[in-house]
């Protein structure tokens, strides 16, 4: 094969692989030359700017108009997940009660999908002082909507959140 044949092959077959992968980054609409499908409201922006000055009332608000009606929340050293918006939305109101001055801070955020994750630090005053936590909140979000959220954190606020709502997992 000359040099020419072979800058030609390679230079079709990097055409053909950028042309494959942009048809698989698009959502299945635009592949097919129709407008992008919307996606719902949730963004990974949004986790930063609710936890770094969490609010009851926004909290209300913001959860059913971002949730999935089966939506299921895990938390850290608790037996059951919560469920349903409702339930979702009391959890967090049931946080900001325990520790009024909770806030968390993103650290690195990433997204494959339908699949965020976000790396954290939250601080508050709990009820035996001041504390730094970090954790890790993995959420499934499909069409910008949020089907699950897990939250991942050893630090022992957590279990002492946990026996505040009454679902404790220890021994």
């Amino acid at each position: 094969m000359s040099a020419t044949n072979d800058v030609t092959m390679r230079r079709t077959v990097f055409a053909t692989a950028t042309g494959a992968a942009g048809t698989l980054l698009m959502s299945p609409a635009s592949a097919d030359g129709e407008s992008p499908k919307p996606r719902g409201p949730y963004r990974i922006e949004d986790w930063g700017k609710t936890w770094m000055n969490p609010n009851k009332a926004r909290v209300l608000a913001r959860v059913p108009a971002i949730a999935m009606p089966d939506i299921a929340g895990y938390w850290p050293q608790t037996t059951r997940p919560v469920r349903g918006p409702q339930e979702y939305a009391k959890r967090i109101i049931d946080l900001l009660d325990f520790i009024p001055d909770f806030r968390a801070e993103p650290m690195e955020h990433a997204t494959n999908g339908d699949v965020m994750f976000v790396r954290w630090i939250a601080r508050g005053t709990g009820p035996k002082g001041p504390f730094e936590a970090v954790g890790v909140d993995r959420l499934i979000v499909p069409n910008g909507y949020v089907a699950e959220n897990l939250i991942l954190s050893d630090h022992p606020i957590f279990a002492d959140f946990a026996r505040y709502v009454g679902d404790f997992r220890g021994a």
